[in-house]
């Protein structure tokens, strides 16, 4: 498993924040409080204002979201997840399932890690055919949510501890690694792999990426801009 990619998701191979998507549609099935919905609306105008940093604003909105679920039956959630993810579904690029497989192809072990919710987070990875993904869990207890987030992957450095965590775990040399983001975030990832992949990025990143001799790539051209790679 020495060669592995460890991919972004929201922004990087889907359009947008899926967890953000996803709570509009529990709202909308009154399975998401209004209280705590006019919570991360204000919250996300501040993030989008730049009145809040990146993860200030998670850390804000995961503290909404276990308040939220709170006393609420995991299946509940998992089943909303399931009717919403095909009405999501147009927001997947169309080239990430191919970049997935082109992975797959010259022999990589492919990582999805967000800071959203593994609940919608399983479901991008079941479409595209990531090997794994990681993502932000509520504890369950008799199958009933508390408000805990048991998982770090939305603070500072979560997605860089999980990684190094995995690696030694698994006796892993990132020698062959490859690193795929879209914006400064993700220089959790970019500064643990041999190659990194700036895709769909943002000013900041791709000033960053042409610096440090990234592949810099859009959805529309990731396909021919990887060929370099392998």
């Amino acid at each position: 498993m020495n060669k592995i990619v460890f991919t972004d998701i929201d922004g990087t191979l889907i359009k947008g924040f899926i967890t953000i998507d996803f709570v509009k549609y529990l709202w909308s099935k009154e399975l998401f409080d209004s209280e705590s919905y006019a919570l991360q609306e204000n919250l996300m105008q501040l993030f989008k204002q730049n009145k809040i940093d990146f993860f200030d604003w998670l850390s804000k909105w995961a503290k909404i979201w276990g308040t939220a679920m709170n006393g609420k039956p995991q299946k509940e959630i998992i089943s909303a997840a399931n009717a919403f993810f095909p009405l999501f579904k147009t927001n997947i690029y169309g080239s990430s399932k191919e970049l997935i497989n082109v992975f797959h192809e010259n022999g990589f072990f492919v990582i999805g890690i967000s800071s959203g919710i593994i609940e919608t987070a399983t479901l991008v990875k079941q479409y595209l055919g990531l090997d794994e993904v990681w993502a932000s869990k509520l504890e369950v207890k008799n199958g009933v949510y508390s408000s805990k987030v048991v998982t770090q992957l939305h603070t500072t450095d979560g997605k860089e501890k999980a990684i190094i965590d995995f690696c030694k775990t698994n006796a892993i040399n990132l020698s062959d690694s490859v690193g795929v983001g879209d914006n400064l975030q993700d220089l959790q990832i970019f500064n643990l792999t041999k190659r990194n992949i700036a895709l769909n990025p943002s000013p900041d990143l791709r000033e960053y990426a042409l610096k440090n001799n990234f592949i810099i790539a859009t959805n529309e051209d990731v396909l021919d801009k990887i060929k370099s790679l392998f």
